[in-house]
């Protein structure tokens, strides 16, 4: 008995030291939601030490804003018996900004109380990066292709007076190429706004971006999901998520898979949301072909929820691109 006490003795103080060495923000609170344990990264953080940690509330430590919503998914956890992952936004008290990737799980029959771990990782630069890399996509797509659109019209309406209004051909061109123009800012307008999930739901607003897609390009597109109830439970950040990588995907393929048809389901299955999407174009080699900005953001974005990408395709095979995420609680 002795030299089992003296092992979980030695155990405990190696679990403290391996949390202490642990970049992750990490600490653990009872049923009343006192801290009553921050590891070293999280104390350093937040400019504090263990004695006027340890006992203290959440907001001793954090923002306001991110104090309660740690109260509310802390609550949630002990009360479902469930992990719950999520990103959040905070602002600190100089007024900045962060960003945090948070894990939640329940901690039972250790001691004679429950209690809930918390593990916070500061993502803020990774989601100025791809702020920034939106900024520049925003760019290329304004330069490349609007403004060569309204450039080929510009040079319609240089013509001479008379040619032009002679010509009927021509006015029909500037007015094709002004819809044109018009059509691409909607569509990348409607690709910055943020869906109102609790309008029409991620089901409704996938339908409408296929449907968009179906009348501006020659593609047969087929979406199929699971029970709309189940899938609209999901938080909004993570359906969020899944539609911009859908948003993105779909990019992809109109661009560089010369495909005639998308297949795009939707389901949850086991705690988990799956987002498969093929077409049967051209395919390409994934072991050479670089990793443009379109795949980097859907893996980054996977990525932040706890998520997986598997992508399957090579040269002339059709391309099978799957999401699959925990689902939140």
């Amino acid at each position: 008995m002795k030299h089992s006490r003296t092992i979980l003795e030695s155990l405990s103080k190696g679990i403290i030291s391996f949390m202490d060495h642990n970049p992750h923000l990490t600490w653990m609170v009872d049923y009343q939601h006192n801290l009553i344990y921050a590891n070293q990264a999280m104390l350093n953080y937040f400019q504090s030490d263990q004695q006027s940690a340890i006992g203290s509330k959440l907001s001793a430590m954090f923002s306001p804003d991110l104090a309660s919503t740690l109260d509310d998914k802390i609550q949630r956890v002990f009360s479902r018996k469930l992990p719950d992952h999520s990103t959040v936004r905070s602002t600190m008290p100089d007024g900045t900004q962060r960003y945090f990737q948070l894990t939640l799980f329940p901690i039972q029959e250790i001691l004679a109380f429950p209690m809930v771990g918390c593990a916070a990782l500061d993502i803020t630069d990774s989601i100025t990066r791809a702020q920034q890399e939106e900024r520049e996509r925003i760019g290329h797509e304004l330069h490349d292709n609007v403004n060569q659109i309204l450039t080929t019209a510009n040079l319609y309406l240089r013509l001479p007076d008379e040619e032009y209004y002679r010509s009927e051909d021509i006015r029909s061109k500037v007015s094709e190429l002004t819809e044109c123009a018009i059509e691409e800012i909607r569509l990348l307008s409607r690709g910055l706004v943020t869906p109102h999930f609790n309008e029409i739901g991620l089901i409704g607003h996938i339908t409408r971006l296929v449907n968009d897609i179906r009348h501006a390009a020659p593609y047969h597109i087929q979406f199929t999901h699971d029970n709309r109830s189940d899938i609209e439970l999901l938080e909004k950040d993570r359906k969020l998520a899944l539609f911009r990588i859908l948003q993105e995907q779909l990019k992809n393929i109109i661009r560089h898979s010369r495909a005639s048809q998308v297949r795009i389901s939707l389901h949850c299955h086991e705690a988990r949301v799956r987002l498969p999407i093929a077409d049967d174009g051209q395919g390409f080699d994934v072991r050479t072909t670089p990793k443009g900005q379109g795949l980097s953001h859907i893996f980054q974005r996977a990525q932040l929820y706890h998520g997986e990408v598997t992508l399957e395709t090579a040269p002339g095979k059709v391309c099978l691109l799957a999401v699959d995420m925990p689902i939140a609680v």
